[in-house]
């Protein structure tokens, strides 16, 4: 059975479904997959509650809840709290269902069953989606962009990191490694560590073409600062790092045989 308080580098998770099974199939699957699962619900109202007591990054949602309120009308009662990557989950995928299921704008909509490979993909690409949009419409305007909290660019070898209201130029040879953080992504350099409110896969996707790698579900690290490297990890700047499954082969295929 997944650890709720496991790995508290992971994204917490909300999971809304009324089928003890299946609700335990999925957090099976998140702890695995390295996600924190912050609380489990099995209605709308007690979804509601746990929603605004307990640290949420994304929700799985089941459309067709029992109970006064159904996995849509609970979700969009959340959305109005705060704005999360949502997923609907349902056995059903009827015309009226997905057109109401719309209204609440979700990042991805799960038929059952779905197996582990299909959730992971799901949640991928809505942290993704919704870190990705956040950061596109606050660049709309040079009055959005002064605006933002946590922006990263980047011009060449160099990345500019806003950091109180001003941005800071790194080199990128300086970067040592990326670390995710929940919803955020630290980037550690030889000097400092800077937060960034954004996926770490929306930071790898504005750092490709560069010597910086995803090695594991949390961390990336820079080629060019890796001191040594077995089969289960590299050290960077003194600190063991793991290297995933997921990412070892394409990891070892950036270094060239001699």
């Amino acid at each position: 059975m997944a650890n709720m308080a496991a790995n508290e580098n992971g994204i917490s998770i909300l999971i809304v479904e009324d089928e003890s099974i299946v609700a335990l199939d999925i957090a099976d699957y998140l702890d695995e997959f390295g996600y924190r699962v912050c609380a489990q619900a099995v209605d709308g109202a007690s979804a509601i509650r746990l929603f605004t007591e307990k640290q949420t990054d994304l929700v799985l949602m089941d459309v067709h809840l029992q109970g006064k309120l159904d996995g849509i009308e609970t979700a969009q009662q959340l959305m109005q709290i705060r704005r999360v990557p949502l997923i609907y989950l349902t056995a059903q995928a009827d015309i009226q269902t997905t057109t109401r299921a719309k209204l609440t704008e979700p990042s991805a909509y799960l038929l059952k069953p779905f197996d582990g490979r299909s959730l992971r993909i799901a949640i991928d690409l809505a942290l993704h989606n919704f870190t990705g949009n956040t950061v596109h419409n606050s660049f709309r305007t040079e009055e959005a962009l002064s605006l933002t909290a946590d922006v990263l660019l980047r011009k060449g070898n160099a990345l500019y990191i806003k950091q109180q209201g001003k941005f800071v130029k790194i080199d990128l040879g300086e970067l040592l490694y990326c670390q995710a953080d929940g919803i955020y992504t630290d980037l550690i350099s030889v000097t400092k560590k800077y937060a960034l409110r954004m996926s770490m896969t929306n930071v790898i996707d504005k750092l490709s073409q560069t010597d910086m790698v995803r090695i594991h579900r949390s961390f990336a690290v820079n080629l060019g600062r890796v001191d040594s490297l077995s089969d289960r990890e590299v050290t960077v700047a003194g600190k063991p790092i793991p290297i995933g499954n997921a990412y070892k082969e394409d990891f070892l295929r950036r270094f060239d045989l001699l």
